[in-house]
């Protein structure tokens, strides 16, 4: 148990829990989509001193993204009576398709929510 748990922090991506960042970033690296969002940030930065961080920004900047890590709280927000999930803020975001051609795109609906 030892030897799996000494390579679990100093081979991280050798580990099946961390492989699916390895496999999404394959993905994106087929896809080649405009945008990528990556999520469970701060898991990223604790684990095995961020490696998995770096891990992810060094595939993303060789693909040629601007890439940037930050945290959000989310559900965190002043004078708010009921935490926020993600839908409160972009369940008004209009349509985009995988081949989207368009840069931008205009909201076809008024803001939903107040966070909106």
């Amino acid at each position: 148990m030892a030897h799996t748990l000494s390579s679990y922090f100093n081979a991280p991506l050798e580990d099946a829990k961390n492989k699916q960042l390895v496999v999404f970033m394959d993905i994106v690296s087929h896809l080649m989509p405009k945008f990528v969002l990556v999520e469970n940030v701060v898991n990223l930065l604790k684990f095995a001193d961020g490696f998995l961080g770096r891990y992810a920004m060094g595939c993303l900047v060789g693909m040629g993204y601007q890439a940037r890590m930050g945290m959000v709280a989310a559900g965190c927000k002043l004078d708010s009576k009921k935490a926020l999930v993600l839908g409160d803020a972009i369940s008004d975001f209009p349509h985009v398709k995988n081949d989207e051609g368009r840069d931008g795109i205009s909201y076809d609906a008024e803001p939903q929510t107040e966070f909106q």
